[in-house]
């Protein structure tokens, strides 16, 4: 299925590995199945990576990724519980610009776009391990 998604850049090498099943966090790894867990955005080069479980965001950066660790606004999507969790607390701009681009690109209003210390309490017991 091809897909057109707005304002991000995936690395070819790590677009090949993926398909799109339509909005932009339903993605399904080509060789394994698995469906996209983690992904980085980041706003200002619009570049977007993503891992499945039980792969993390360090991961990504390092093969795929041409910024900082910290440069990225860290996602994941808890597809179960119609959560996307944010990252990246001390930059609200780019948190509300993620947000944003997640909307642009077909991401259901029926899925929660959260972040913070409230985020982080409600969620506490998913986080732990990853």
């Amino acid at each position: 299925m091809a897909r057109e998604f707005k304002n991000i850049k995936i690395p070819l090498e790590l677009l090949e590995k993926w398909d799109p099943q339509g909005h932009i966090l339903d993605w399904e790894h080509r060789i394994t199945g698995k469906k996209l867990f983690k992904f980085l955005w980041h706003p200002q080069t619009e570049e977007f990576l993503m891992v499945y479980y039980p792969l993390n965001h360090k991961y990504a950066v390092l093969n795929y990724g041409n910024h900082d660790f910290s440069e990225y606004v860290r996602g994941i999507f808890f597809e179960g519980r119609d959560i996307v969790y944010l990252r990246m607390h001390q930059n609200e701009e780019w948190l509300r610009k993620t947000e944003k681009m997640l909307r642009g690109n077909g991401l259901p209003q029926k899925i929660r776009i959260i972040w913070g210390m409230e985020a982080y309490q409600e969620l506490k017991q998913d986080l732990r391990g990853l």
